[in-house]
């Protein structure tokens, strides 16, 4: 402990240990002597400096008004004690001095590690602390700054369980508080708007990590996680057990997180681009998409073959028990009744064709391969590989027939829409649905007369029957995004030829998520789907490798066109925005051909690019193909797949 001269003042510190420099910035009311048992617990991880900020009694000088001059004397302490560049700490009032000090001064920030800073917080306005506020604020008009401290820090540090950690402070950090109530006032005017302003916070090339606890009042996490999307390097954690007083409520955590994001940097190489940012740049790409898709073009979308819907009908009827033709329409929710009653334990076909669109001059259509779906009575849901189907009915009961997009079927039968209402879908989907005779061969029959039918669905149904399509050994198709075939063995590993279509496969591969957990991949990519930055529906194709967590979110890496490495983000895609994140691992044309290797650190990755709370496990690994917004083709071969931890590796190629 000692006084630094710096900027016209003399500024109380405390100093321990030896390493890395570890700067502490209290919050209001406190000061270096109020960090509890957190300094004992970062011991050994580096050198550990905590200060009294300008105004408050051991540094004395006049009350500061402003986060900028608090974060220009964070830099001073820094630079006269020769601690840069530092792991720079802050909580509450003391989060916002943080970051304006990692934008003024990127030099002498390493990393930093805010925790529920009140960043824009008058925009979630609550009833108790705007009761709370008032009386601060008519004590203070009073000189009366002592009671007005205690007025607003008993507000500030309660649990939205009930009960506020104030009152459970030791009775020294109450009377610091009470004793240097003019600088709380002052600080709370300070860090309660939006400084630093979006735009400065974008500058920040630290990596971040914005805390909040899981006891603090709901809009905490709100806070925190908006302001963690404004700046390019920041993850979001909650810990668990404290609200606002994360020093006195979870010292251990607090300090745990304090040394992975020294120790670690967050070694990911993934970032989120600002939102400001990512506004123009999807702007620009959908304009691009636009006129690419306007212009006149070869499109496999318009060059299908005229199917006769009443000969095709007729046709399969010569050979089947019973056949029916059916319009769904896509416009509506499932289900179409068909007509056609079946059996326990008989075969039925559709032959599907037609196409369903969202925005129909764009072109951006489905085939019935991606939308239709059928099921018997009240049963399990169907849905083919090819946009011809063949299955054995698991009960008695009508054939319904259902265009599924843009819903998503749930687990218990119920369809549910993100964003995009059924009504906004235009189009038709077709088919011939067929029921067959018991003991009669649905491939021998579409075989005889597959030579009459100019549409060639029969043909289609019976190679298909002859070899049917299965995913690789040991994989199975996701049962959101239907049972594509793009994906096949080969002697190498596993290749993929993709066109206008949507396909994943997933393997088991259960593996801790630990710090050291790292996924391994080597791949050959032949062609890329997109010729536009991937990040937006629109142009939303691309080829990747996936984990899928024990919470339900995934983490892709796929290689870009032209996002450049690293960039981050959540899915554009209805439905699949709430639980995929996408990072791009590589970008652009160099290279294309040729086996690369890959190497990730998962949790690294995990929290650069989705942050909150780490999931416990990996549960699987996917391999991601999506061609269908730009009809593209994707071509290439994984070889290798492996989880690999320190003690463990588990190959899943």
């Amino acid at each position: 402990m000692g006084f630094i001269k710096a900027r016209g003042s003399n500024f109380y510190y405390e100093e321990q240990g030896d390493g890395p420099p570890i700067l502490l910035i209290p919050p209001a009311g406190s000061t270096a002597s109020t960090w509890g048992t957190l300094v004992g617990d970062l011991a050994g991880a580096g050198r550990i400096i905590a200060y009294d900020r300008r105004g408050y009694t051991r540094s004395g000088g006049e009350v500061v008004r402003s986060a900028a001059e608090h974060a220009r004397d964070a830099a001073a302490v820094l630079d006269a004690l020769e601690a840069r560049p530092a792991v720079v700490v802050g909580t509450s009032a003391g989060a916002t001095i943080a970051l304006d000090l990692a934008v003024r001064r990127p030099d002498l920030v390493r990393a930093v590690v805010v925790h529920e800073a009140a960043w824009r917080a008058l925009r979630h306005p609550d009833a108790s602390g705007l009761g709370a506020l008032a009386r601060m604020q008519w004590l203070a008009w009073r000189g009366r700054y002592p009671e007005a401290a205690e007025t607003l820090l008993r507000w500030v540090y309660s649990y939205r369980d009930g009960g506020s950690a104030w009152d459970a402070f030791p009775e020294q950090w109450r009377r610091t508080a009470r004793e240097n109530g003019r600088s709380v006032v002052d600080d709370l005017k300070s860090s309660m708007g939006g400084y630093p302003g979006p735009q400065d916070l974008a500058k920040i090339t630290a990596p971040v990590v914005c805390t909040y606890g899981s006891r603090s009042r709901t809009y905490m996490r709100s806070i925190t996680r908006s302001l963690a999307q404004a700046i390019p390097r920041a993850a979001v954690r909650e810990i668990d057990g404290t609200a606002h007083a994360v020093p006195f409520d979870a010292p251990g955590t607090f300090a745990q997180v304090i040394v992975e994001a020294m120790r670690s940097e967050l070694r990911s190489s993934a970032f989120r681009e600002t939102a400001y940012r990512r506004w123009a740049q999807q702007a620009w790409t959908l304009a691009r998409a636009v006129r690419g898709r306007c212009a006149p073009k070869a499109d496999p979308r318009r060059d299908a073959t005229p199917v006769d819907a009443q000969a095709l009908r007729d046709l399969v009827a010569t050979v089947a028990a019973d056949a029916r033709l059916v319009r769904v329409p896509v416009n509506q929710p499932p289900w179409t009744p068909t007509g056609l009653a079946v059996t326990t334990g008989e075969d039925v076909s559709w032959l599907a064709w037609g196409s369903l669109h969202l925005i129909r001059p764009l072109g951006a259509a489905l085939r019935p391969r991606l939308a239709l779906r059928g099921r018997v009575g009240d049963g399990a849901s169907v849905e083919g590989a090819r946009d011809t189907v063949t299955f054995r009915a698991d009960r008695t009961g009508e054939l319904r027939l259902g265009s599924l997009y843009p819903g998503e079927l749930q687990a218990d039968g119920t369809v549910t829409t993100d964003r995009i209402p059924y009504r906004a879908m235009a189009g038709a989907l077709s088919a011939v649905v067929a029921r067959w005779a018991p003991g009669s061969d649905p491939r021998h029959a579409l075989e005889s007369v597959a030579g009459r039918d100019p549409s060639g669905l029969c043909a289609a149904e019976a190679a298909r029957l002859a070899s049917p399509p299965t995913p690789p050994t040991g994989w199975d198709t996701h049962p959101l995004a239907g049972s594509e075939a793009a994906f096949f063995p080969s002697g190498a590993g596993i290749t993929v030829d993709a066109s206008w279509t949507s396909a994943i496969i997933r393997h088991p591969a259960e593996m801790t998520l630990t710090p050291s957990l790292r996924l391994r991949w080597s791949w050959r990519v032949e062609e890329l789907p997109s010729r536009l930055p991937e990040d937006t529906a629109l142009t939303h194709d691309y080829l990747s490798v996936a984990l899928e967590f024990d919470d339900g979110q995934d983490l892709t890496w796929y290689w870009s066109c032209c996002l450049p490495e690293g960039f981050s983000y959540r899915c554009p895609l209805p439905h699949w925005r709430r639980r995929e994140t996408h990072i791009v691992a590589r970008t652009g044309t160099d290279g294309l051909g040729r086996w690369t290797d890959e190497e990730r650190s998962v949790l690294a990755d995990h929290q650069a690019a989705i942050g909150g709370p780490a999931p416990s496990r990996v549960v699987r690994v996917w391999l991601i193909a999506q061609t269908v917004p730009q009809a593209g083709h994707a071509a290439g071969e994984f070889s290798r797949i492996e989880l690999a931890d320190r003690h463990r590796t588990l190959r899943v190629i």
